[in-house]
């Protein structure tokens, strides 16, 4: 079971200095960055609604110009030809003529007085053009700041999932590496004794024995290693076969009180069998004991239930234990998670035992879930697979939804 107990806020237990330096520093250059862009994002808006309005407004005095000039020309010649972008109008003046460059007339034909102005054409394109570059600014410069957003976003992510990845990568080196000394040790030790000191049968027989168990713990290492790397690639193809449930534990039990007899066993469960890979279920199960084990001591109270609920067996190993905090319940499922100090650490493991089972049993089409109270109350994780209509009938009778007594 992979715990946590530092009290950090920081992401992925940096919990020593340098990692924890280099990870503000992150955070510093990320926060400067969504500033500069956003001061750059600002800026360039504004300078392109200035400019599109300094464009406008150097319209509107040329047309002005345009007015003064052929006003002088209509005052000595009052056939001269006006412009699309000029018309004569009567006065009074609308609001719109009003809002653009105009200049009154005076003398020019008495029978014929008006008011020389920008005409509606030319009023409504220099309207039209000014909405359009400023919807192309909102547009285009909101995209564009969204883009830029998401890839300093993305970098972001992309860095700490680096660090994760190397984190994970010395947590699971220095697990492995006690992981692969200890074995190591114990079969040397068996080894020069038996060279050197004389034995009995009994006693070779012993230590014989002594050293299987180490080299199954090797290959038990070695193979968790294999199994994850197929998790992850989705290699793993689980051979679904009904499986009775009750044989399973029984014996997944017994082998936990060979091993600790001083812990207190719990089993409850209802007749039922399911439709899994046998192996991969012994695998999860004997994971979870294991863990319950681990962090409860050898006086352990474990409890093991098993019941039929809508068509799904449900599997809910407890334990009376150091218990898991809210940080901790985020976090035990991941790969190599080990915790960085404390009580949690000194436990053996590699941490790969809830990443493996929680992955073998998607693999099966169920999930794996945790549960504690918090510190000191111990947990509960309860495992979730489908039954399947055939391997009910395994069990010798109909099987109805029921929680063990």
């Amino acid at each position: 079971m992979s715990h946590r107990a530092t009290t950090s806020t920081l992401p992925f237990g940096l919990d020593d200095r340098r990692q924890r330096r280099r990870l503000v520093r992150m955070r510093v250059l990320f926060l400067l960055g969504l500033l500069m862009w956003t001061s750059l994002a600002v800026w360039w808006g504004v300078y392109f609604q200035r400019t599109t309005r300094e464009t406008e407004a150097s319209h509107k005095e040329a047309l002005a110009s345009l007015q003064q000039l052929y006003a002088l020309r209509l005052a000595t010649d009052p056939a001269t030809p006006l412009p699309a972008s000029l018309a004569l109008t009567s006065a009074p003046l609308s609001p719109e003529q009003q809002a653009m460059p105009h200049l009154v007339l005076g003398g020019v034909d008495p029978d014929q007085p008006g008011t020389l102005v920008v005409s509606d054409g030319e009023r409504h394109r220099l309207t039209s053009q000014t909405r359009r570059k400023l919807l192309m600014l909102a547009g285009e410069g909101s995209v564009l700041i969204g883009l830029l957003f998401v890839v300093l976003a993305a970098l972001y992510r992309m860095l700490l999932a680096e660090w994760r990845v190397r984190r994970q990568q010395e947590a699971f080196m220095h697990a492995v590496t006690h992981e692969l000394r200890t074995p190591a040790a114990g079969l040397r030790a068996l080894l020069q004794t038996s060279a050197t000191v004389p034995l009995s049968d009994d006693e070779r027989r012993e230590l014989t024995a002594l050293g299987i168990g180490e080299l199954d713990r090797l290959d038990r290492l070695v193979s968790n290693i294999l199994l994850s790397t197929r998790l992850e690639s989705d290699a793993f193809a689980p051979q679904q076969q009904p499986v009775a449930l009750a044989p399973l534990l029984e014996r997944l039990v017994e082998r936990v009180r060979r091993v600790a007899p001083t812990a207190r066993m719990d089993v409850a469960t209802v007749p039922l069998a399911l439709a899994c890979d046998p192996q991969a279920l012994e695998s999860i199960l004997q994971n979870l004991l294991d863990n319950a084990l681990k962090y409860a001591g050898p006086t352990a109270q474990i409890g093991v239930q098993a019941w039929l609920e809508g068509g799904r067996v449900l599997i809910r190993v407890t334990d009376d234990g150091i218990g898991l905090s809210g940080d901790e319940l985020a976090r035990i499922f991941e790969k190599f998670y080990r915790a960085p100090a404390g009580q949690k650490q000194s436990a053996r493991g590699s941490g790969l035992g809830l990443y493996l089972a929680r992955g073998l049993a998607q693999a099966m089409g169920g999930d794996l879930t945790a549960h504690s109270d918090g510190p000191g109350r111990g947990a509960a994780f309860c495992l979730v697979l489908p039954a399947g209509r055939e391997a009910e009938s395994l069990a010798g009778h109909a099987v109805r939804d029921a929680r063990p007594a």
